[in-house]
């Protein structure tokens, strides 16, 4: 079963909170079979280490792009000190260990994106646009990670060996 972590910022947008947001989609993502780190469910005591081993056991980081989010990692960027904030400790950690970014577009950010710190890391990469349709994450999610980066959520009753099973057969009927 593939594991998603989740990466968004706290922080109020114009007409939505990003957290909520995020919520609903990991419980869509869930229904849908994923495996989901979600700090409000996943979160343990020590706030770093629990961000690390989410990431370090996900197979892909879900990466929830506001203005808000873009600004929070670029301003940890830039600073002198020693305190980041979570997204920016969330972004380097995950582009440290070389995971799949898959990021989903909350606002129209793009352009703003791009002219960031994380435009270093998702120039290339395929995005989820749900600016306009929040409700649709988990299932726009689920499509671009099976058809672009084949990753599968687990499917009940679906185990290795079945899976072996059906790339065999997919193989043969190839020649």
């Amino acid at each position: 079963m593939a594991r998603l972590f989740l990466s968004h910022t706290w922080t109020h947008a114009a007409d939505f909170a990003p957290h909520d947001v995020v919520r609903i989609a990991s419980r869509g993502l869930r229904d849908a079979g994923w495996q989901v780190w979600f700090d409000e469910d996943s979160m343990e005591r020590d706030i770093d280490a629990s961000i690390r081993d989410g990431i370090d056991a996900s197979d892909v980081v879900v990466v929830f792009l506001t203005s808000a989010y873009i600004s929070s990692v670029q301003r940890s960027h830039d600073s002198a000190s020693a305190v980041r904030s979570n997204c920016y400790k969330e972004w380097c950690c995950a582009c440290a260990l070389g995971k799949t970014i898959l990021p989903v577009l909350l606002e129209n950010v793009w352009e703003q994106a791009a002219r960031s710190v994380l435009s270093l890391y998702i120039a290339n990469a395929f995005r989820v646009e749900c600016v306009a349709n929040h409700g649709q994450i988990a299932s726009s999610v689920t499509n671009v990670l099976t058809a672009r980066y084949n990753v599968h959520p687990a499917i009940p009753g679906r185990d290795a060996s079945c899976r072996d099973r059906e790339a065999k057969v997919i193989e043969r009927l190839k020649v």
